[in-house]
């Protein structure tokens, strides 16, 4: 299938081209990295003991939207599930499981997940009547858009774009509002085959108004897949780059405006099959790059030294652009680890345009992480790692699908502060824990994390003390499980002066918007098209 603009076919032809000559040469491993900046640099390597941190979590309570035996019998979520996502400034949380997309108020999920915390696993179920299911099945990713105005929702080898309005519409009236329907559909491999979008990252910013993305696609029996780029509602996108693992997007710099997605230059990193990483600042939404290529190299596994695969990436908070990097060994590929890779400096938004050459990249691996099962999760496919930021705390939230214990970390990996690490909680009550599955009480992963930074989920009582005023407003952060069901949890500052930079800027919902206010987002994405 071909659908791309006359115009930009071309230049996606060349871009591609470009990137593989640039990635990837013929009859390598996985491709020696020879981007701009080369791969030849030293990796400088270290290790980080875990910390007690500021951060304490308070659980909320878990829903399910079918019963315990229909959810035993939806297919078990894929390793590169992405299965939830929240828009912060619509209100609306969207949540793929055996049954569909199921679509609810936030504030309504936040709601139904406390009335029903104190009850046994079957009687945590949402009201029928609270949410509305939009029957599409086997969805890998869900996705907003940096403008919320559009979800993505990947299913197979297509992307579907969806119209938030008409999510908010059918969430506020789950039995009158019609069914939301795709306006555009993007399609990343035959339909017939059996390649799936794995991955899915919004641009945020630059010449797609924040509505160019990046998909990761590939054969459902493979670790890897090619990197395709595109834009919502404009094309089926094309590829441009062979055998990646993983791929993530930087969260846009500090001192932009959030709500302006033109501003900033998309940042990228993607992981090929020989270990190696792709720094890339995109440019005319992805058709071209300036690229960085970072190897990892021997990483110090505690017994020496080893080399590794890379089975997930996700960006930690500005300033810099460190990745939080999840690893398995290559010789022994039961042992994972958890790596701060910074490529960057503290002060510099893109580390090739601070200095030249730039400095010898850092990797770090980080102690205190997550606990990883091989043998629950036989046979899945990645990428595993799942991550979130929390710009004004400095921090990241991140999860692997195949953790079975501490499955939700906090880390710090970059910019200021005492260097890469995990932080701890040293108070049980305020660890983020995630029920275990049925009422058999199995093992339960993480499929996704998602975030509303819209004050729905209400401010966490003072864990020292629930006499005393609750902790500044902070996230609240919504997990997904294999278990099919959502874990809404409260997330606190213990210091002031954090706790008080996120408060102040936090969009608390005063007023539901009406629908009609809602933007179109077919309208935004066929501005940016054309």
């Amino acid at each position: 299938r071909a659908r791309s603009i006359p115009r930009e076919a071309a230049a996606f032809e060349v871009a591609s081209q470009q990137s593989r000559r640039a990635i990837v040469e013929p009859g390598s491993r996985g491709g020696r990295c020879a981007a701009a900046g080369g791969c030849g640099m030293s990796t400088r390597h270290g290790v980080a003991e875990p910390e007690v941190g500021q951060l304490v979590f308070q659980a909320v309570g878990t829903l399910a939207f079918d019963d315990l035996d229909d959810c035993a019998a939806f297919p078990a979520p894929k390793g590169y599930a992405r299965h939830v996502a929240c828009s912060s400034k619509y209100g609306v949380t969207c949540f793929a499981d055996g049954g569909g997309v199921r679509v609810i108020e936030t504030a309504a999920l936040v709601a139904h997940a406390a009335s029903t915390k104190e009850k046994m696993p079957r009687e945590q179920l949402c009201p029928s009547d609270a949410f509305a299911t939009i029957a599409i099945p086997d969805v890998s990713c869900v996705a907003f858009s940096p403008c919320e105005t559009i979800l993505a929702v990947c299913v197979g080898p297509q992307v579907r774009f969806l119209e938030t309005r008409a999510l908010v519409a059918c969430a506020r009236e789950p039995t009158a509002a019609p069914t939301p329907e795709p306006f555009a559909v993007a399609s990343l491999g035959a339909d017939e085959s059996s390649d799936r979008v794995r991955d899915f990252s919004w641009q945020p910013g630059g010449a797609g108004g924040g509505l160019a993305y990046l998909a990761l696609a590939g054969p459902e029996d493979s670790d890897e897949g090619k990197l395709f780029v595109g834009t919502a509602g404009a094309d089926d996108g094309v590829d441009i780059a062979d055998r990646v693992v993983a791929v993530a997007m930087a969260p846009p710099p500090d001192d932009e405006n959030p709500d302006d997605v033109s501003m900033s230059i998309p940042v990228a990193a993607w992981a090929t099959a020989a270990g190696d990483v792709v720094y890339a600042k995109l440019k005319d939404r992805g058709l071209a790059a300036e690229m960085r290529g970072v190897a990892i190299g021997k990483i110090d596994d505690g017994d020496g030294e080893a080399e590794v695969d890379v089975e997930g990436l996700a960006f930690g908070p500005r300033p810099g652009l460190a990745l939080i990097v999840a690893a398995r060994e290559r010789e022994d590929p039961d042992r994972h680890h958890v790596l701060a890779l910074d490529a960057g400096t503290p002060t510099g938004s893109n580390f090739w345009d601070v200095v030249s050459p730039p400095p010898a990249p850092a990797c770090t691996r980080l102690e205190g992480t997550f606990d990883i099962d091989d043998d629950e999760t036989t046979g899945l496919r990645g990428p595993y790692l799942h991550g979130l930021t929390v710009r004004q705390w400095g921090v990241a939230l991140a999860s692997h699908r195949k953790a079975w214990d501490n499955q939700l970390c906090a880390l710090e990996v970059a910019g200021a502060g005492a260097g890469p690490r995990a932080l701890q909680i040293d108070d049980d009550r305020c660890v983020p824990a995630i029920p275990l599955a049925g009422e058999d009480e199995d093992s339960n992963f993480v499929t996704g994390l998602a975030a509303d930074h819209g004050g729905r989920g209400g401010r966490m009582p003072h864990p020292a003390d629930k006499s005393r005023p609750p902790l500044p407003q902070g996230p609240t952060v919504l997990v997904a499980t294999a278990d099919h069901r959502i874990t809404v949890m409260r997330v606190g500052h213990l210091d002031d002066a954090a706790a008080g930079r996120y408060a102040d800027e936090v969009r608390v919902g005063e007023a539901r918007l009406d629908v009609a206010d809602v933007p179109s987002g077919a309208a935004a994405a066929a501005a940016a098209a054309g």
